[in-house]
């Protein structure tokens, strides 16, 4: 049997990556990937200064959300509110079969070495200081 109070704490904790991660997704969108002919008049006609740095901010507050829901499920002696923390505290419960399975093909992919469909994202948060 699942335990329910830890995953209602892990789906609220989550959730609020999730919720925050996605409106930082749609304003990195937004602002940065539209045509260049239409970002340019926004960014000349405010602070220029703010717009660099809110862009390299705001992408590096999305790398890091990702990156903190794909931890282990446990760091430094603490449970952390992780995707794997989450499909562990799901147990074998039939109910929850096929959400742990869904979610352990997202931990899989993740994990991938080699070519993985991760490995440049996991390389840019090793090396923040690459990007622009």
């Amino acid at each position: 049997m699942a335990d329910t109070r830890k995953l209602d704490e892990l789906v609220a904790h989550i959730g609020n990556e999730l919720k925050m991660l996605w409106a930082q997704l749609d304003a990195y969108q937004e602002l940065y990937l539209v045509a260049q002919e239409k970002r340019r008049p926004l960014l000349e006609a405010t602070a220029p200064g703010f717009f660099a740095l809110f862009q390299v901010s705001i992408a590096e507050s999305i790398l890091m959300r990702i990156c903190r829901l794909m931890d282990p499920p446990r760091s430094c002696g603490e449970e952390n509110s992780s995707l794997q923390n989450f499909c562990s505290a799901l147990t074998t419960d039939a109910n929850y079969s096929s959400l742990q399975s869904t979610i352990q093909e997202a931990i899989d992919d993740w994990k991938q070495k080699g070519n993985g469909p991760y490995l440049a994202l996991k390389a840019v948060r090793n090396k923040w200081w690459l990007f622009p």
